[in-house]
């Protein structure tokens, strides 16, 4: 799951790992967390992709720019320039967006049926539940060889860092 995940990130509109994640989900019989409308919109376009986009707008807003100063008259009419401007703005802003939902993405998966969800992060800790193969967690935190996670039940807890799987290496 998490492999499938991480690919999703690479190339978000690849319809074969969004079936073969849709695959896995369902034989490992898991709710996935589901993500907000922002981040659902979001990830439609990988970074590099939102990279391209407000690389291009910044690259076409100075090349008016550039063209205004080298022809005094006749060059690009303002409008065109205060357009340009607000179209690279907000191509930078959803680059900024992205990059944040990126490195927010803290998410982690079961890598075997039975791993161990505790009250808090010692083997002697209490059991809450016992997650299955492929199940979703949220990362929460870290302390030493724990993981706080919270599964897509909304229980929270700790497990050990061996026995998950991260989206993001």
């Amino acid at each position: 799951m998490a492999a499938y995940h991480r690919a999703l990130q690479l190339a978000p509109r690849d319809s074969d790992i969004k079936m073969n994640l849709s695959f896995a989900q369902q034989k490992a019989l898991t709710k996935p967390i589901e993500p907000t409308l922002r981040q659902a919109w979001l990830r439609n376009l990988s970074l590099g992709e939102w990279t391209g986009l407000a690389s291009f707008a910044g690259t076409i807003l100075l090349i008016l720019l550039t063209l205004r100063q080298v022809k005094k008259t006749g060059g690009p009419g303002t409008i065109w320039v205060q357009v340009t401007c607000a179209i690279t703005f907000i191509a930078v802003l959803l680059l900024i967006m992205a990059l944040m939902d990126r490195s927010g993405n803290k998410r982690a998966f079961a890598v075997q049926d039975g791993v161990v969800v505790r009250i808090g992060p010692v083997e002697q800790s209490p059991e809450i539940f016992q997650a299955t193969d492929g199940m979703e967690f949220v990362v929460l935190g870290h302390n030493e060889n724990f993981v706080n996670v919270r599964s897509s039940n909304g229980a929270t807890g700790w497990v050990r860092d061996t026995d998950v799987a991260f989206t993001q290496p």
